[in-house]
């Protein structure tokens, strides 16, 4: 049995470029697939604006 209390946030969102046209960004909390690669984030918002404060 767990002592300890677990909590799960919200999942953060990531601004992905595209590998194909890089000015072209999308936001979302997942991969996109093979043509994009995670450029900027972690955001707290799906249109990408509030940047989210991580503690490790």
């Amino acid at each position: 049995m767990f002592s300890g209390q677990l909590q799960a946030g919200p999942a953060h969102y990531w601004q992905w470029q595209s590998i194909v046209d890089a000015k072209v960004l999308t936001c979302s909390p997942t991969q996109l697939g093979p043509g994009w690669k995670k450029f900027r984030g972690p955001f707290r918002d799906s249109r990408c604006e509030k940047l989210a404060i991580v503690i490790k």
